[in-house]
This record gives C-alpha cells, structure tokens and sequence, in this order.
C-alpha cells in the first residue's frame, strides 16, 4: 500500500559546521476540509544533524483514504497541511540575511511596544504662540495660520492638569502661567483650522488625558493656541505677509468701531482709511470676501478665530498702477503660484503652452509694480454679549 511521505529537512545543511545538532520537535496535520474532527496530526521529537537533516514521517496517511473524495482531505486537487515547528535556535544556527531581517523585526516590534507604552502614559500637545504665527506666515504659510508639525511640542502624562501644563509652558517660553489662556483649535467643513474656544477654569484643572484627537486612536494629541496679551500684515510693496497681532471685539460691535486699533497694529495713522477683507477658504479656490464695516459682526458671521485682512484704501484708487490692487486679487496670485503645472507628454504643442504659462507667471512675478499695503489680522469674537 502507498502513503503520503511528508518530512522536515534542515535548511542550508551543507553549510552547517561539523559536529552540528539540533534537537526538534515538530508536527505535521492534514486538514479534513470537511469535519475538523478528521483532521489528522502526528508529532515527533527527533534529533538533527549534518548527516541526518531530512527526518519525518514514511506513512503518514494512506493513499486509497487520502484520494478518496468522501473522506475529504483532498478537494479540488488541494491538499491542505499545517506545520508546527518548535527548537531553540541562535545566530549561528540561521543564515545571516535571515538572521538580520529578524533582528530588524524585533527592533520595529519593541519600537511600536515603546510608543504604545509611551502613548498610554502621555499626551503630545502642540502648542502655538503668536510667535509661530509670525514666523511661519508669509514664509511656510500664505492661507489660514499655521503648520501644527512646527511648533513646540509638550509631552504631559495623561493624568496632570493643563494647570501643570502652564507651568512647564512657563519654564520653556518665560510666560507666567497667571498670564496664559489656550484655546482649542477647530477643523472647519472649509478645510480651515482655526481657534474656536478657550478652555474653561473646569477644563483647565482636569486631565489632559480626556481630550483625545479622533484622527488618533491609539494616543492623545491635542492642538493648542497659546493666548498671551497681541493679525497679518501684506506689504505688497515688500511682496510680505506677516503676522501683526489680533483683536478681542464684541459680537454686537462693529468693525467701524476698531478702525483705530487696525491701524495702530499695522502702523498705519490712525484715521487712514481702509478696507476689511474676511479670509473664508483656500481650496479649491480662494474666497476673500469684503468685510461691511457698518454691520455688526455677528451680522458678517464671524467667529473666534476668523481671519480679517486689512489694506490701505488708497491702494485701490490707484489701480491702475498696481497688479494686485486688493487682498483678494494678491491671494489669488499666490494661490495661483502653488498650483503645479505639467506639460502633457503627448504634443509639442502643449509643452509650449506650458512653457508659456510659465513665463507669464515669472512675468508677473518680476514685474509688480509694488505700491499698496495690507493687512491681515485674527478676530476673537467675545459671545458673552
């Protein structure tokens, strides 16, 4: 009668040093891929060596049971087999470039287990200062604030206060903590991140932990804007926009009514004329849209951290002379600036339209004839009214 031979052969066994062995215990099973109670297993415990590297099992199961289709071990030609290993092995007992990807996929497991375990302990709070605001506006940043992955980042364990926060806040940036207010940020339906609202004196005295980040399941990473008592300055003159400063106002107010304070921040006089612009979205295009300065600002619909740009009236009546004579036609320019644009590889033709497109954009860039000022600036709006 004929049987289905099935054995374990020791790997790379030419290149085994003399007087090599491995003690093995091993097991073979042939599913029954019909009852799971036919399965058949047999295990062994057998010692390897140079001379002796294939041992296993001359009988296993029978032919005439193994190829018969009602005993459903074979079916549709599949024959299915498990295999349990079980030996001590080292470095010397594996080839190297075997031995190396193990080692590497040790060093990733007991990296992810560090940062399980760290995550279980601490929550990672970005903190943004206006100091970010205005080094990244202008230069890293042309629409809404910031880039959170830039800014000072706080490992705090889980269970402190973010009153215990304040005083780490203090010791890195020199803010006393008294002095210090955080504000949520908020993901907008826009694609727009904004401050939305301070943390509560209940919030600030309990832990950290419970504020948890949804695109983050398995830590807390929270985003915050740091208050301490300070918009965005364009200066098309400079081809500049930076940060200025930012303005609490009542919701019932209008913005007739800070016209002076606007000024002041940008350093322009204080009864220059100007015009207000509010920054709504960048993508998939830009929507900067006049700010009615004789309507309140829950009339405009504004909100905590509302973007509002300012510029000097007289800009616009010189338009003539200018490219980019208001804030939206300026944020226009830049947005059309950071859209890539790529010839089609199929027609001449098309490559010297691209060629083209270019050349008009650099044009432009060159060519600005630079003589209007701006200005750009975060509204917190008060709701206690």
């Amino acid at each position: 009668m004929d049987y289905l031979h099935m054995s374990l052969c020791t790997a790379d066994s030419a290149s085994l040093p003399d007087g090599w062995s491995r003690c093995v215990q091993f097991s073979f099973r042939v599913v029954n891929q019909i009852k799971d109670e036919y399965n058949l297993t047999k295990v062994t415990q057998l010692q390897f060596n140079k001379l002796q590297r294939d041992q296993g099992f001359v009988k296993f199961i029978p032919h005439g049971v193994l190829f018969d289709p009602s005993r459903g071990y074979l079916l549709n030609d599949t024959l299915v087999v498990e295999v349990e290993v079980l030996c001590n092995v080292d470095e010397k007992d594996t080839a190297e470039h075997l031995w190396e990807r193990l080692k590497k996929d040790r060093e990733v497991k007991e990296h992810k287990n560090k940062e399980t375990t760290v995550a279980n302990l601490y929550a990672f709070i970005k903190v943004v200062r206006d100091e970010d605001l205005a080094k990244q506006i202008g230069k890293d940043i042309y629409f809404d604030l910031v880039d959170h992955d830039k800014v000072g980042i706080f490992y705090v364990q889980r269970q402190k206060s973010f009153n215990d926060l304040k005083e780490e806040v203090a010791v890195a940036f020199g803010i006393p903590a008294q002095f210090q207010r955080f504000w949520l940020w908020e993901k907008r339906q826009n694609h727009t991140c904004r401050p939305s609202r301070p943390l509560t004196n209940i919030e600030e005295a309990g832990p950290v932990g419970k504020f948890r980040d949804v695109d983050y399941d398995d830590m807390v990473e929270l985003e915050l804007f740091l208050e301490v008592e300070c918009g965005l300055l364009y200066d098309p003159e400079k081809e500049e926009l930076c940060y200025v400063g930012r303005l609490f106002v009542n919701c019932t107010g209008k913005p007739s009514e800070i016209l002076t304070s606007l000024n002041n921040l940008a350093g322009f006089d204080p009864d220059e004329e100007i015009e207000l612009y509010e920054e709504i979205k960048f993508e998939p295009n830009v929507m900067c849209e006049p700010v009615y300065q004789k309507l309140t600002f829950q009339e405009s619909e504004l909100e905590n951290g509302d973007i509002i740009c300012h510029q000097k009236a007289s800009a616009i009546d010189i338009v003539k002379h200018i490219l980019y004579p208001d804030v939206p036609s300026y944020l226009e320019y830049v947005h059309n600036t950071l859209v890539p644009l790529f010839p089609s590889n199929t027609e001449s033709k098309d490559e010297e339209s691209f060629e083209e497109q270019n050349e008009n954009i650099m044009a432009k860039e060159t060519n600005v004839d630079k003589n209007t000022e701006a200005k750009q600036l975060k509204v917190n709006i008060d709701r206690s009214c």
